[in-house]
């Protein structure tokens, strides 16, 4: 099994670092597979691999693990990404390289308004989800619903 491991640390504290990597997730259409008071896990639709003999195809889907841990001043936020297939390794890197740079982005660009704007789409893609969860929403409803909230 291939892996990457990356530590980000985000100046805010972990319910807005949790909120914006949600956020950031279903901007990059991730699927939440599994999550907790301080933990998500994404499965991705898959990359295009960049290098090597295999350049240009698809990859497998793959897991993005982020555990969120207050560390004082700043939130460290420690990424696992995991493919169940050899030759993967740099897909990965790549692809939390680009979680990484939209997260960041996400932070920098936040002004007072929006980071409310940004925990709001969060907190309205969370009731969606908690809403198919608990089988009020089919699939179908929770991902036309996420597609109208982000804009596609």
């Amino acid at each position: 099994m291939g892996s990457y491991d990356e530590t980000i640390s985000m100046a805010c504290g972990p319910d807005e670092s949790l909120a914006l990597c949600r956020w950031v997730g279903a901007n990059m259409n991730y699927a939440i597979v599994k999550e907790g008071p301080r933990f998500l896990k994404f499965k991705t639709s898959g990359a295009v691999i960049t290098g090597g003999l295999l350049a240009g195809m698809p990859s497998k889907p793959f897991d993005i693990e982020l555990n969120v841990r207050d560390d004082g001043p700043s939130t460290l936020i420690a990424v696992h990404a995991g493919i169940a297939a050899l030759g993967g390794g740099g897909t990965l890197k790549e692809e939390v390289s680009r979680f990484k740079n939209q997260l960041m982005v996400a932070l920098q660009n936040q002004t007072s308004e929006t980071s409310v704007s940004v925990t709001t789409l969060a907190q309205e893609v969370e009731k969606l989800h908690d809403l198919h969860q608990r089988g009020v929403l089919t699939k179908e409803e929770f991902e036309a619903g996420k597609r109208k909230l982000l804009g596609l």
